[in-house]
């Protein structure tokens, strides 16, 4: 039981890190990106998101504002429009760096 346990947090660490590193390669290219509430949500809202980045610190802050339903939404949207929802800790490095940027952003298409 407790192999699995690790094995399943160990490989949401490498999720978030990968998509974080791809995030960070794309605006260091300046291309396909966005960051920030409004521009990751005019993203998804165009199609144009690939993966959507939301950190947990974001979702915590949202339920405590009681503005939660609108993040859900975007979140919901995003799946539907076979968007990869990648939800990362805000207590590691990834989340980190993530909320560095708004707690949220997204790796586009194009």
């Amino acid at each position: 039981e407790i192999g699995k346990s690790a094995i399943l947090k160990d490989s949401q660490i490498n999720l978030e890190t990968g998509a974080i590193n791809e995030l960070l390669v794309n605006i260091n290219k300046n291309s396909k990106f966005s960051y920030g509430y409004e521009h990751s949500y005019e993203s998804v809202m165009s199609s144009k998101c690939e993966k959507l980045l939301i950190s947990t610190d974001l979702i915590d802050k949202k339920k405590e504002d009681k503005t939660y339903k609108e993040l859900n939404e975007l979140m919901m949207t995003c799946e539907k429009l076979n968007s990869e929802l990648v939800i990362v800790n805000s207590k590691n490095e990834p989340g980190k760096i993530l909320d560095g940027l708004g707690s949220i952003a997204t790796i586009n298409r194009y």
